[in-house]
C-alpha cells in the first residue's frame, strides 16, 4: 500500500505540489566510541531519534513557507517503517498515523503473505499463518518534529516547483 497524503501540522500538501516526492529516515543519536587499553572498541549510546527529509515537486508550490519553524509540528509521514517479530504481537515503538492501519505480513522464505491484524493501542495482534514463524509489521509514523531546514524552488522555464523539508524528531527512543 502506498500512502501519498503528507500532512504537516494539519496542512495536507496538495497533489499538484507532490507529483514526485520521497521521504528518507536517518537515525541520529548520542553515540560515542572509545578504545580500552587493550585496543577493544566500545560503543555507548545515550539516546536515539530520527531525522527525516521529505522532498517533492509539482506544478504548484507547496504551502510550506508559513509552517511554524519555531515550535514543534506534527508530521504525518508518507514513508512506512517496519519491524520483524517472531511473536504474534508486535508493539509499535513510536507514534503512528491512526488514519492508516498497520499492515502485517508473514515471511515464508522470499515470499511475503498478507495476514489480517488487529490494533489495540500500540499493539498489533497478528493472525497466524500455518508454517510461518516470522512476521513483518509496517506502519506510518506520526512524529512531533522541529523543522530544521526548508527549501522551496521554481524553474522559471518549465514552471515546475520543488521543495524539501528536513526535520528532527523531538522524542528520543531508547
Amino acid at each position: 500500500m502506498v500512502i501519498n497524503t503528507l500532512i504537516i501540522n494539519g496542512i495536507a500538501i496538495p497533489s499538484h505540489a507532490r507529483f514526485d516526492f520521497s521521504q528518507t529516515y536517518e537515525v541520529i543519536g548520542g553515540v560515542s566510541t572509545f578504545r580500552t587499553l587493550n585496543g577493544n572498541l566500545n560503543k555507548q549510546t545515550r539516546w536515539e531519534s530520527y531525522s527525516t527529509t521529505i522532498s517533492g515537486g509539482g506544478n504548484v508550490p507547496a504551502p510550506i513557507q508559513y509552517i511554524d519553524r519555531i515550535n514543534s509540528v506534527q508530521l504525518d509521514c508518507i514513508a512506512p517503517m517496519s519491524g520483524i517479530t517472531n511473536s504474534l504481537i508486535f508493539t509499535i515503538p513510536r507514534g503512528f498515523r491512526d488514519d492508516i492501519p498497520p499492515i502485517a505480513q508473514g515471511i515464508d522464505g522470499d515470499d511475503f503473505i498478507f495476514t489480517p491484524s488487529e490494533l489495540l493501542g500500540q499493539n498489533v495482534t497478528i493472525t497466524p499463518i500455518p508454517g510461518v514463524t516470522k512476521y513483518i509489521v509496517s506502519y506510518y509514523p506520526r512524529m512531533d518534529v522541529f523543522i530544521i531546514d526548508l527549501n522551496d524552488s521554481i524553474n522559471a522555464n518549465s514552471k515546475e516547483t520543488g521543495w524539501s523539508l528536513t526535520c528532527e524528531e523531538i522524542v528520543s527512543v531508547l
